[in-house]
């Protein structure tokens, strides 16, 4: 028995898958349950041992005739499947695959329709959350803006710039305060920065705005060449550009657990009627607003 043991543990690390590996082991196990009841003693054996026992116990009892053990034998080899496909590994392989198949092919059956189901319910929860509070984006909007006094001298150094400019903060999410913060606005000419525009971290109620008050005094930045001669042409025309642009972060919620995190970005020219009386054209300020 060791030695038969040895020759099939042999065979089996001579196998290179795992597929041909399961399907010997099953083979083997087949093929020993068969042999159990003496070293490897089959089920006719077995018979036979039963009816030597009952004969050394009454002598006088006949055994079965031939026809009987023949009829015998065939009932039992309707009943069960032939020695071979027992042994065979390929055809275990391919009994284990049908049985498997069927719960494997449920299983995926039950999670695509959990996966679908998910899928549908969080769709559904989306809308309903977008339909009952229709959340808006909390902007920044430019809604004044007045150049009063620009002056600078032949090397394009600004010696006096006095402007204000009104940035109103917008909230129009019906159910949902709204946060600002990291305010980094800046106010330019001819691609160089004027002055800096901050605020400190506010909240701006549900469906409602606060301004935001810039009163700017800036004196020393120097527009180089370049642009002194840019500015030069614009007090020719009457119409002097500035550009306005920077960043806010803002922070609000949608029902009770989604809270929503933005970056909202502005970028925008404003044209001031100077000299002259210094306001802002009407077209620009109302396209002035962050996306």
């Amino acid at each position: 028995m060791i030695i038969i043991v040895k020759n099939e543990l042999q065979q089996l690390l001579q196998l290179k898958t795992w597929k041909d590996l399961l399907a010997s082991l099953l083979a083997y196990k087949v093929s020993h349950d068969r042999q159990r009841g003496g070293p490897f003693a089959t089920s006719r054996m077995r018979r036979y041992t039963e009816q030597a026992d009952k004969f050394e116990k009454d002598p006088n009892e006949e055994p079965p005739s031939v026809d009987d053990e023949v009829k015998e034998e065939a009932e039992i080899a309707m009943k069960r499947p032939a020695t071979g496909q027992h042994r065979d590994p390929r055809i275990l392989w391919r009994r284990l695959e049908h049985s498997t198949s069927g719960w494997l092919a449920w299983a995926m059956v039950i999670l695509c329709t959990v996966l679908a189901i998910g899928v549908i319910v969080a769709g559904v929860a989306v809308f309903a959350v977008y339909i009952f509070f229709k959340p808006k984006m909390p902007c920044l909007v430019v809604s004044d803006a007045h150049l009063v006094l620009l002056q600078y001298d032949q090397g394009g150094t600004v010696q006096n710039l006095q402007m204000s400019i009104t940035v109103r903060a917008e909230n129009n999410n019906s159910k949902a305060d709204a946060a600002f913060s990291s305010i980094d606005l800046a106010l330019g000419f001819h691609g160089a920065d004027i002055v800096l525009l901050r605020a400190e971290p506010f909240v701006v109620a549900r469906n409602s705005s606060l301004p935001l008050q810039y009163n700017v005094l800036a004196v020393g930045p120097t527009l180089g060449l370049d642009g002194m001669r840019a500015m030069d042409e614009s007090l020719k025309a009457g119409m002097v550009p500035f550009d306005l642009f920077g960043k806010a972060r803002t922070r609000w919620k949608v029902g009770v657990f989604v809270k929503l995190r933005y970056w909202t970005r502005i970028s925008c020219r404003l044209r001031f009627f100077f000299p002259g009386n210094g306001t802002v054209v009407p077209t620009d300020r109302d396209r002035c607003r962050s996306r």
